[in-house]
């Protein structure tokens, strides 16, 4: 089968390139000239300008530092056949161009100071990974992942999964806490129902037996119950709650929007208690 010829492509910053400069490259890298594509003005170079993946080599030489960006890399890393080898060389530091190579994808950087026409640079060689962008492998099936996976314990080995949740009934030495014990005297105690004939309990709703608060002889005479200047005086509460506030006053109860008071004593309305809020 015939072999691919070794394809290598060269380039320069500048608009021409010295002959010493490829004399160089040519025996750096025992190249023939006849496999070797030269390339000037490498500053300008666009995305389209290199096809993907044709090279087997590349070579780029400048003068000027910060040349080699991870925009111009990452275009060779492109033109670059997957395993394909790059040597570049400008006046930048070794450092700063070994980190644009790493970013730009490439692997195996290696850095060494170089002479290009006479002139000390920093030079680097790289290598792209042996896949391309957007390469694809299919998956093994799962028939032969479980093959290659490790074989699982035996089923004797694993405790019994009622072991797992219960205790064991001949351990004695495992005492449980009676839950009635977590009880107090006050928790056994029943709730206290109150009274159905209490204002706002049960299913009639009507007053207390013993209503002081004048809904008694309101519902008797078929009349909400209204709030008279003796109750303002002299306030009194059967169920107990209506000195408490609102929250604690039945719905019909003629105190309601009073502030709380206590029993038997005058009610003091606030001066601003009927001022309209603003």
């Amino acid at each position: 089968m015939k072999s691919t010829p070794q394809r290598v492509l060269v380039l320069t910053d500048g608009p021409v390139l010295d002959g010493s400069d490829l004399r160089k490259v040519l025996s750096t890298s025992d190249l023939s000239l006849e496999a070797v594509s030269l390339m000037t003005a490498s500053g300008g170079l666009t995305k389209t300008a290199l096809a993907q993946g044709v090279f087997h080599t590349i070579v780029s030489l400048s003068r000027a530092s910060g040349h080699h960006n991870v925009a111009l890399l990452g275009i060779l890393l492109t033109a670059l056949r997957p395993g394909g080898s790059l040597q570049v060389e400008e006046a930048k530091g070794v450092a700063d161009l070994s980190k644009n190579l790493l970013l730009s994808g490439f692997t195996d950087i290696a850095a060494c100071e170089a002479t290009l026409s006479d002139q000390a640079v920093s030079a680097c060689t790289a290598r792209k990974p042996d896949w391309e962008t957007g390469a694809s492998t299919a998956l093994p099936r799962s028939s032969k992942l479980r093959a290659a996976a490790p074989a699982a314990a035996p089923a004797a080995q694993l405790p019994p999964k009622r072991a797992v949740w219960s205790l064991a009934a001949d351990d004695e030495d495992e005492e449980l806490l009676d839950d009635e014990e977590l009880l107090t005297e006050e928790d056994l105690k029943r709730p206290e129902v109150p009274a159905a004939g209490d204002c706002e309990v049960g299913a009639s709703k009507k007053a207390c037996a013993d209503c002081t608060c004048g809904r008694a002889e309101a519902e008797a005479a078929g009349i909400k119950a209204q709030l008279t200047p003796d109750m303002l005086e002299n306030p009194q509460s059967a169920c107990g709650s209506c000195g408490m506030g609102d929250a604690f006053r039945c719905a019909s109860c003629p105190y309601r929007g009073l502030p709380k008071f206590e029993m038997g004593q005058k009610i003091e309305l606030p001066s601003d208690f009927l001022t309209a809020d603003a």
